[in-house]
C-alpha cells in the first residue's frame, strides 16, 4: 500500500528508469524456455546462459542413461539419431562413460 504513494513522488527521470527496468524484466525468459531451446537444438550453446547449461547436464545424463538401458543396439542408435545435432556429442560422450561404468558392474 505504501509503495504507490512513494512512486508517485519520484521525479520524471526516475520514473522513466523504473519503466525501462520493468520493460527489461519483461523481456527476461524463464529458465525452462532456455532449457527447452537448448535441448531441442533451437539455440546454439553459445547463446545459452551458463546456469542453464549447468542445469541441462542433468537432462543429458538422464537421456544417456535411458539409451544405455535399451536392449538392442539398433534401438540405441535410433535413439541417438533423434537427438538434435547440437547436443548429440554431449549425449554420446555421456553414453560412452555410462557404458564403461556398466561394464564394470
Amino acid at each position: 500500500m505504501r509503495l504507490i504513494p512513494l512512486l508517485s513522488t519520484y521525479p520524471a527521470a526516475a520514473s522513466k528508469t523504473l519503466n525501462a527496468k520493468a520493460r527489461s524484466l519483461a523481456e527476461v525468459r524463464p529458465v525452462q524456455w532456455w532449457l527447452h531451446q537448448y535441448l531441442s537444438g533451437a539455440l546454439p550453446r553459445e547463446q545459452i546462459p551458463a546456469a542453464v547449461l549447468s542445469w541441462s547436464q542433468f537432462f543429458i545424463y538422464q537421456g544417456a542413461r535411458e539409451i544405455v538401458l535399451m536392449e538392442a543396439r539398433e534401438e540405441r542408435l535410433a535413439a541417438l539419431e533423434k537427438i538434435p545435432a547440437s547436443i548429440r556429442p554431449l549425449v554420446e560422450a555421456e553414453v560412452r562413460e555410462l557404458w564403461e561404468v556398466r561394464k564394470e558392474l
